[in-house]
């Protein structure tokens, strides 16, 4: 099945709390129970985030549902 093809202008630009629209990838580190593991032992795992470049604020994407 073909996708309808997609213009930028029709998008919607986010920005974060602070108002600036710029964005880097960055990595935060998870320690992961043995608990939780097949290995049974501690685990540490990357969780990749997403951080305003102004104010390194961690971006979340606003919730339609209130």
């Amino acid at each position: 099945m073909n996708q309808p093809k997609m213009n930028l202008e029709d998008t919607k630009e986010l920005a974060c709390a602070c108002g600036h629209k710029r964005f880097k990838q960055a990595i935060t580190m998870r320690e992961i129970s043995a608990l939780y593991t097949n290995t049974g032992k501690n685990e540490v795992h990357p969780l990749f985030i997403i951080v305003c470049e102004k104010c390194d604020t961690v971006y979340e994407k606003p919730s339609i549902i209130s």
